[in-house]
């Protein structure tokens, strides 16, 4: 998958999980990718990255 395969950045974060998020990445193709374990912060800035690469 490239930058621009990615369909969709969906950032997951839960109000029970307050230090860690997931971030969902589809691309064009149906195929997803999850990253998780991540902290809320860089989870964030991951997701603006991958949103503005594309």
């Amino acid at each position: 998958m490239t930058f621009h395969d990615i369909a969709a950045v969906q950032l997951i974060h839960r109000n029970e999980w307050i230090m860690f998020s997931r971030i969902d990445i589809e691309s064009r193709g149906g195929e997803q990718i999850t990253v998780s374990g991540l902290k809320t912060e860089d989870a964030k800035e991951l997701k603006f990255l991958l949103d503005h690469l594309r």
